[in-house]
């Protein structure tokens, strides 16, 4: 029998060991080629610095800035269909919202906010407006929220009940049920037809809800203080009963649940937690819809992780994180395979990450 060459041994050695890198290089990175998922990864470069800019992430590690000198990013969210951003941004003092045409190349203002404050940035779900928070004077003495019609700039105050001070709005993608948070009442109205209240759910503070089918509900998170200790509760109402769930951690109700999000292949529900008299790191977590048994998806220890959000085929799920044992730290954005549950590091000095649809 004829011996193969060492030479040609080694070369055919090496050969397959790049075709085993290139099928792992592939598997993980084609979340930005657009070949397993159309979504781009988009993400706030150098935090806080002065050369703050949103970026577009690629493939091959290269980025294209969409947005710069625009002073602090506050917050943002991709439209539903993908076409605009709305953003908030904050210069010399003074808050401002934005709309970014994602086809286009386009950025212009939607809202000055003058002395006030905006925030709590959503979409209409035809994505034909943004709604936001506007708080006026310092303390705050007034709420209102605001829309703005993307086709005309027109900007409208959403009218509800007299007395009702709203630092939040949602709607439900058909349209018919909407979220409004109360300073005065502290809790979330679920309203039918923008008029009619269905149920209240008390918290201390507002955070975005969660929109769930079959059946139709509405999900957020619920914040209560304990002997001075922030604990919160994941609070559901079933809109075709208005049944309220409060659905919590089995092994120990004193959680800190944050950044509620679905999982849009097993619609499994995904958020920020740490038990609250344990330890300060904010593991990622996932839980099912019925039994809500608690599952860590990561155990790194004085880490916090945030931003989390799913790309739209619920393949890989992008997040921020920093270690919260050094003061110097800076956050990094991390992409995870969520089948095989291995992440890799996307950008240091990054944070917010989104997905554009």
């Amino acid at each position: 029998m004829q011996r193969i060459p060492f030479a040609i041994r080694i070369i055919a050695g090496i050969f397959l060991l790049l075709l085993f890198v290139l099928v792992i290089w592939s598997d993980l990175f084609g979340i930005f080629s657009g070949k397993d998922d159309p979504s781009t990864l988009v993400y706030l470069d150098q935090p806080g610095s002065q050369n703050e800019s949103l970026v577009e992430y690629h493939q091959d590690g290269s980025k294209i800035t969409l947005l710069s000198d625009f002073g602090t990013l506050l917050e943002y969210r991709p439209s539903p269909n993908g076409r605009w951003l709305a953003l908030i941004t904050q210069k010399d003092g003074m808050m401002q919202v934005h709309q970014y045409d994602v086809k286009n190349r386009k950025y212009s203002l939607a809202y000055d906010c003058g002395d006030a404050a905006c925030s709590a940035l959503s979409w209409a779900a035809d994505s034909t407006g943004i709604y936001f928070s506007v708080a006026q004077g310092t303390p705050v003495t007034a709420h209102e929220i605001l829309s703005v019609d993307i086709g005309s700039d027109e900007i409208t105050s959403l009218t509800f009940k007299a007395g009702l001070q709203p630092a939040y709005f949602s709607q439900s993608a058909d349209g018919h049920y909407q979220v409004v948070y109360d300073t005065v009442q502290k809790g979330y109205y679920v309203l039918e037809n923008w008029q009619k209240e269905l149920v209240l759910v008390l918290s201390q503070d507002p955070a975005p809800v969660l929109w769930l089918d079959n059946p139709q509900r509405v999900v957020m998170v619920a914040t209560e203080n304990r002997i001075q200790i922030p604990v919160s509760k994941i609070a559901e109402v079933d809109l075709s009963t208005l049944q309220i769930r409060y659905v919590q951690d089995k092994a120990t109700a004193n959680m800190d649940y944050n950044n509620l999000i679905e999982q849009p292949q097993d619609h499994s529900l995904v958020f920020g937690c740490r038990p609250v008299l344990r330890t300060m790191s904010r593991q990622i977590c996932t839980a099912n819809q019925t039994e809500f048994i608690v599952t860590s998806v990561t155990d790194a220890q004085n880490r916090n992780h945030a931003g989390l959000v799913f790309s739209t085929d619920g393949a890989w799920l992008a997040y921020q994180t920093y270690d919260m044992t050094s003061s110097d730290t800076k956050p990094q954005v991390w992409v995870m395979g969520w089948e095989n549950k291995s992440s890799i590091l996307v950008a240091d000095d990054a944070a917010m990450p989104q997905w554009i649809p």
